[in-house]
């Protein structure tokens, strides 16, 4: 019974865009479209916006010292440490939730 039932919704589904497009389609017309003035290209003087420069290779291979402050250098790790174990805690969780929504 619900087999002939589906089979006729599909049947009436598929008969009503068919009967839908009766009408004629509306007449196109195609109108050209004229500039108003001539078009021209002008050449682009550069600006001094973009400048190459030479770089001393000496210069450039220069490393910067960096900071000798330990306290500075136990914080920075201690905020390292502290992202690793939050970034486990996390992936652990994560996986523990999805193990229980199996």
């Amino acid at each position: 019974m619900s087999f002939r039932v589906a089979v006729l919704v599909l049947a009436c589904g598929l008969a009503l865009p068919a009967g839908a497009e009766t009408g004629a389609a509306p007449e196109q017309v195609i109108t050209a479209v004229t500039p108003e003035r001539e078009q021209r290209i002008e050449a682009v003087t550069p600006s001094g916006e973009q400048r190459v420069e030479a770089v001393d290779p000496d210069e450039a291979q220069r490393v910067a010292e960096g900071t000798k402050d330990p306290g500075n250098r136990g914080l920075r790790t201690a905020g390292r440490i502290a992202v690793g174990v939050m970034a486990a805690v996390l992936s652990v969780a994560a996986m523990a939730a999805s193990l229980l929504f199996l």
